[in-house]
Formats: structure tokens, sequence, C-alpha cells
């Protein structure tokens, strides 16, 4: 194989270069749960499977063609808007690692038949990568600590067999899965904000059926007009944020517009993906509990006859105020300078 470049004593070929390239590009792709992450899932695969097979790890070349049938059905199964996670049950996940040991005890005694290099430890990279690779296409948060248990073992591996350009960049993968073990532990907090009538609950409602999670609309918890924006809806939010991250459930109360006086009692459990909207939702204390910000606007006069439409015409003096109101806010806040998002509607 031809030597790209030497590095501290090593030479590294341009094969194992590009295949290590192409490969992190995938797997940083990968963390953003977009399929972009599957074509190059797919060249580095097929760049890394001549690689291995050059230097007579079988495994690890054999497991390049599983890696490339994955990157295609990923492709497909994931869809356009990416992946949405999900967590394995109890049984799921003791059937996983009884079925890896199984396979371990089989699949070892052959590669050593074959003459196969580290056949041990390359086995269980082949077939922890094969299940990571499957959880990975089903969406399973359970892919990343699993990754994370097969990447150290290779970056070992292929350190003491001195390719020492991919053992640096399975250490890199592990890095990758380290964060992305926090991450998958955390519940996904989407705050949505923008002033009334910009279009946020028409977003926040689309995002809940991509996600299948609650949306808790703020108009239900403000108190009154007055005191809407004050210290009781940052009391509340930080109530629900803080419970949610620490997988509580909240008991919060509820705003009667009619009897104009809190009344009622709303109970949000535990889950995944929490969506919060509405005017005040990306305020700075919320902010530090949130995963996406999404700004909402629109100009202020369509915004104004958007709420006036659905309140009615007695509440037009109210929602002149409202508008100042939540201008001033959003100033103090700077929750538009904040968003990850901004979307502007017509």
């Amino acid at each position: 194989m031809s030597t790209f470049f030497t590095a501290w004593g090593y030479q590294v070929t341009f094969l194992e270069f590009f295949a290590s390239i192409t490969s992190f590009i995938g797997v940083w792709y990968g963390t953003t749960t977009k399929r972009i992450t599957w074509p190059w899932w797919v060249v580095s695969s097929a760049l890394y499977g001549i690689f291995f097979w050059k230097v007579d790890l079988i495994a690890s070349a054999l497991l390049q063609i599983v890696f490339i049938v994955a990157g295609i059905w990923g492709w497909f199964g994931w869809g356009p808007k990416g992946a949405k996670p999900g967590k394995l049950t109890q049984r799921e996940r003791a059937l996983c690692v009884a079925a890896l040991i199984v396979a371990w005890l089989i699949f070892t005694p052959w590669l050593q038949s074959i003459g196969a290099a580290a056949y041990r430890t390359d086995a269980l990279i082949f077939l922890g990568s094969f299940l990571a690779q499957v959880l990975m296409v089903y969406e399973k948060y359970e892919s990343w600590p699993v990754w994370f248990a097969v990447d150290a073992l290779a970056t070992i591996q292929y350190g003491v067999l001195k390719y020492w350009f991919t053992s640096v960049l399975y250490f890199a993968y592990n890095s990758c899965n380290c964060w992305l073990g926090q991450m998958a532990s955390n519940p996904k907090i989407i705050l949505v904000d923008g002033p009334a009538g910009s279009g946020k609950t028409t977003l926040a409602l689309r995002l809940k059926e991509e996600l299948g999670c609650e949306v808790i609309h703020l108009d239900d918890h403000y108190n009154g007009w007055d005191e809407a924006l004050g210290m009781d809806l940052t009391n509340t939010l930080v109530e629900i944020l803080e419970n949610f991250v620490n997988g509580r459930s909240s008991i919060i109360k509820t705003f009667d517009w009619h009897e104009y006086c809190f009344n009622g009692l709303k109970e949000i459990q535990p889950a995944d993906s929490l969506i919060i909207e509405g005017v005040g939702a990306g305020q700075s204390l919320a902010r530090t509990y949130a995963t996406t910000l999404y700004w909402v606007e629109t100009e202020p006069e369509i915004a104004f006859k958007r709420v006036l439409d659905r309140d009615g015409l007695d509440y037009e003096n109210r929602i002149r105020e409202w508008q100042i109101r939540e201008a001033k806010h959003f100033i103090d806040e700077r929750t538009r300078e904040f968003a990850d998002f901004i979307i502007t509607t017509t």
C-alpha cells in the first residue's frame, strides 16, 4: 500500500488516511441524527474493508460489508427528517447481551481456524459493532454505549498492532460516544418562543407529530394578562424543567380565562422529550435546561390580526398592551439572540 505521509515513524497509507477521514465525518454526522451520515458511512466502510483485508484483519474486513448494508438500510429507514430515537426494554437489552455472548463463542473458533489476526478481540469488535449498527439503524439510544465499548477495544487492538492512525481515529470515536452517551441519557427539551400570533403553536404541534411527545401551552399557565410574564411563570417553568430533567413528574396550576383565576391542575409525566411553547418559554432560566430553542416571528400587524381573530374584537386593547409587554420581555431576556432556529411566518 502506498504511503501518504509518515508521522512519528509510522507510515500512513493513502487508503488508511482517507478511510479514517471519511469514517470520522460519517460518525460526526451520526451525532446530529441526520441521514446524511449514511453515504459517508458506506464510503468509509468500503475503504476500510479493503484496508483490513490487506492486513489480515478478516473479521474487521467482513464487518465493513455489514456497515455498507446498514448504511443503505439506514438511509431509507431514517427518512428525510433523520432519526427519532427510542430506548430498548430491559428484556430486549438482556437478549442483546445473551446473543452477543453466544455469537462470540461460535465466531471466535472459526476466525482462529482460518488464521485471522487477533481473532478473539477482532471477533468481539465485529459482533459488538454489528449489534451497535443494528441498534443505530433502529434508532435506539443504547447503540452509543455499545459503540463506546467496541471502540475502546478497537483503539487498544489497532494500537497493539501498530496501526496508529486508525487507533487514534477510534479514540476520537470514543470521545464522540462519551458525549453521545451523556446526551442520550438526558431528555430532549424544546422551547418555542416568539410574539403572540407568530405561529408558535402551529410549529409546536408539528414538532409533536415528529417526536410523539407532550406539548405544554403556556397560555394555560399564565397568571392573567398583567402578571403573565412575571415570576409565577418563571417559577412554573423552572419547576417543570428541573423535575423533567431529573425524571420526576410535576403538578402545575392551570389558569381558567373565563373565571380569570387558577382553578385546575395538570400533571406532567417524565418522558424522553417535552415541548414548551408560548411567550416567555425561551427566557434565560428556561434556556439553561433546553436542548433547542425556536424563535418564531412575523410582521406585528399580521400577528395582531391573528390574535384578534382568535380571541375576539373585545380584546383589541388588551392585545395592543400585550404586544408592548412582550416586546420588553424579549429585549430583557434576549430571547431571539439566543435562539437556535429563527422561523419567519407570513
